[in-house]
């Protein structure tokens, strides 16, 4: 499923104009080169989760630091740090969309991440009820970011089975507005991909694994 999804948002990107995928791309890495190189080493979901969490709790303690110092360069810390923290919260929420639409169980993991997300949500509410002189540097941000957490709070509490269905009817939904706006063209390309990813797929699963050599055979046993 994987493959088959990341060679067809490829195809489906291909169609889309190259100022839109400027846009798409636009924002900077909210990420260290570091953790980034954690996030793809972790491929699997909780663990990948657990690495985003650690991240998050690392952005909050930075903004909780910075606020404890009067020095001029600091909202501008905290500004970064705040919208740094929105975004990984977001990535959480991709991470978990991905699995449940793989039908991943991750339970426990959505367990942990209610804990967090609540702790997270506390001491951001802390800082809006508490304003510095420099509030209205990142007061917006604040505001996002609260939102987005309060966002991912309710998602995380969601049947992870529905919100499998729900993201795989708003995929297909959008892979049908994509493939009305390509050229007769463009859309029997697309198509012909599918079909070929969708043979290799099959063909590798039908595949059983074997330690045996080419050409060696399995010899039965004599009674």
């Amino acid at each position: 499923m994987k493959t088959l999804g990341v060679l067809l948002v490829a195809a489906l990107l291909a169609s889309i104009p190259l100022a839109g995928q400027d846009l798409l791309g636009g924002r900077r890495d909210f990420l260290t080169d570091h953790e980034a190189d954690l996030i793809r080493v972790n491929q699997e979901p909780e663990h990948r989760i657990g690495q985003y969490l650690h991240f998050a709790r690392l952005r909050i303690e930075l903004v909780r630091q910075a606020l404890l110092r009067e020095d001029a360069g600091r909202s501008k810390l905290i500004h970064r740090n705040i919208e740094e923290y929105g975004r990984i919260i977001e990535a959480i929420d991709f991470v978990i969309d991905d699995a449940a639409a793989d039908q991943v169980d991750l339970a426990d993991t959505l367990k942990t991440l209610a804990e967090r997300e609540k702790e997270f949500l506390a001491a951001l509410e802390r800082i809006l009820e508490n304003p510095a002189g420099d509030h209205w540097t990142y007061e917006f941000v604040l505001e996002d970011a609260i939102e987005i957490t309060r966002d991912s709070m309710e998602l995380t509490l969601e049947d992870l089975g529905d919100r499998g269905r729900r993201i795989l009817e708003a995929d297909a939904r959008e892979k049908k507005r994509q493939r009305a706006l390509m050229t007769p063209e463009r859309r029997k390309d697309v198509e012909k991909l599918e079909k070929k990813v969708q043979t290799e797929e099959q063909e590798q699963k039908s595949k059983s694994p074997t330690l045996l050599k080419p050409g060696e055979t399995l010899e039965k046993k004599p009674r």
